[in-house]
């Protein structure tokens, strides 16, 4: 829960200095916190994922009390990086 919009100062500055990415990309846009319902909600809640790691899915998890949205991904090892 890093709290952050993509398009924030830390984030931008976190993707561009890592080899990092968002599991969600080719997922859309996930906003995981909501003030007013949908119209009024931004993506704050990510799993980022290095080169090693291949996204085979991506979802919304339920609801479990929180105002933040919880997201899984699911993910396998890229054969490049068995061994």
């Amino acid at each position: 829960d890093l709290n952050a919009s993509p398009w924030s100062t830390p984030m931008r500055r976190l993707m561009a200095s890592t080899d990092l990415r968002y599991a969600m990309q080719g997922y859309g846009v996930w906003p995981t916190w909501r003030l007013a319902g949908p119209l009024l909600a931004a993506p704050l809640d990510y799993v980022l994922v290095s080169p090693a790691w291949q996204v085979v899915d991506y979802v919304e998890g339920g609801d479990i009390g929180s105002d933040h949205v919880p997201v899984q991904a699911d993910l396998i090892l890229n054969e490049a990086y068995q061994q």
